[in-house]
């Protein structure tokens, strides 16, 4: 979760397995409320919070 740079708004992490010498990592995609993010950050002053702008990122999925 944060600032997505590949136009999916979804939340994301990975999973990174480790067997021995062998490694898999899987990449999670899970969708959660952006909108209401959005406009949470857009009603709150931006002085001393995070800067509007930034819910419009959210949105896009482009930080």
């Amino acid at each position: 979760v944060g600032k997505p740079k590949d136009r999916d708004p979804r939340a994301g992490y990975v999973v990174l397995s480790a067997v021995g010498r062998d490694l898999s990592v899987e990449f999670i995609r899970v969708p959660y409320d952006v909108e209401r993010i959005a406009q949470a950050i857009e009603a709150t002053p931006e002085e001393g919070g995070m800067p509007h702008p930034f819910a419009q990122m959210l949105r896009d999925g482009a930080g």
